[in-house]
């Protein structure tokens, strides 16, 4: 089991949601995916420890570890470079 935080942001982060919001938020395009971009690389980042991972207090990552709220939040600060698409 991780251990539970008490920083009351961490408790909010779910990495599987921001993941797919990313997605969404990348094709809507415009000023929004703009918007959504800087405070989404701006959240993500703050979630990282100094030892390189994300842990959360979400339900997934309690169940899947560090290993799954990781991966999940490299994905989501890489989702641009994985689409090809004409934005």
């Amino acid at each position: 089991n991780l251990p539970k935080n008490e920083d009351p942001a961490r408790a909010k982060y779910d990495p599987y949601m921001m993941y797919f919001c990313t997605y969404g938020m990348f094709f809507l395009g415009g000023k929004d995916w703009d918007l959504w971009h800087e405070a989404m690389k701006k959240g993500v980042c703050q979630m990282q420890q100094a030892d390189g991972l994300w842990w959360t207090n979400d339900i997934w990552t309690e169940c899947g570890g560090t290993t799954y709220s990781t991966a999940l939040s490299i994905l989501t600060l890489q989702v641009y470079y994985r689409i090809q698409c004409s934005h």
